[in-house]
């Protein structure tokens, strides 16, 4: 997974263009460190939500909520990434949400399944 968000947000970053300078070096780092704090967030949520508690849906959504501050930290990372490649601050804050969107949909997919898993392992 780790790898996926890594993908994701190069490709992103790459699809904006390539007449602007490559991302330096320390600000992909520190967003690839939120992308990966991010996705360890989500995975830890969702091993640790209370199965009776809710539908598998329902217990996915709080696992998500309980990350959004690693998901805003990836958002900014990636913007000042994308600033520090030469974008305008519009279309690096742009570019990061849309890329942050992608990894929300794959690990809210893989949260699920994992809490799905679980329930149907306790019954």
């Amino acid at each position: 997974m780790k790898h996926t968000l890594f993908i994701l947000t190069a490709l992103a970053l790459a699809a904006c263009g390539t007449a602007e300078k490559p991302v330096a070096a320390a600000e992909q780092v520190a967003a690839d460190a939120a992308s990966a704090a991010y996705a360890t967030c989500v995975d830890k949520e969702a091993a640790l939500v209370d199965l009776a508690a809710d539908q598998p849906a329902a217990l996915t959504d709080r696992a998500m909520k309980a990350c959004r501050d690693a998901r805003a930290e990836v958002v900014t990372k990636v913007t000042v990434a994308q600033v520090a490649a030469g974008k305008d601050a519009a279309t690096a804050a742009s570019v990061a949400e849309q890329s942050v969107r992608v990894a929300d949909s794959e690990l809210r997919s893989r949260a699920n399944t994992a809490i799905v898993t679980r329930k149907l392992k306790a019954n």
